[in-house]
């Protein structure tokens, strides 16, 4: 059943919106609330322009040059990662530190690792 409205909503709704005989399809505003109201709009406006532009400075002065500091920890911080993993399992195939099955077993874990790198950006590559 479609929604219908009844013949009072319809009147205040007219009432409200224009009292006068010139309405237009807008309610009626003072010209001073449409000056005041165009006021704070152009101040919000101006507002957020200026706070995308110091954002945009911000970052192109602070964030921008830390990057290459950030993805360099990051790396050690992998690598450290990934030495503890090959350390982990060498001792857990009870290749203990000091024998040379635990340095077959670092550089096997690291070629293993490479091949499923490689496989991985292969796989990546012909996705796109």
């Amino acid at each position: 059943m479609a929604f219908r409205r009844d013949r009072t909503s319809q009147l205040v709704i007219l009432r409200t919106l224009a009292i006068d005989h010139n309405f237009r399809g807008h309610a009626m505003v003072s010209k001073n609330s449409r000056v005041t109201i165009n006021a704070i709009y152009d101040n919000v406006h101006l507002a957020l322009w200026a706070s995308l532009v110091s954002f945009l400075v911000y970052f192109a002065t602070v964030v921008v040059p830390n990057i290459p500091a950030a993805q360099a920890r990051f790396q050690r911080f992998q690598i450290q990662q990934i030495a503890a993993e090959h350390e982990f399992y060498c001792d857990k195939w009870g290749m203990g530190e000091h024998k040379q099955a635990h340095d077959r077993c670092i550089l096997d874990l690291q070629a293993f690792r490479a091949k499923v790198e490689q496989r991985m950006s292969d796989n990546l590559q012909s996705d796109f």
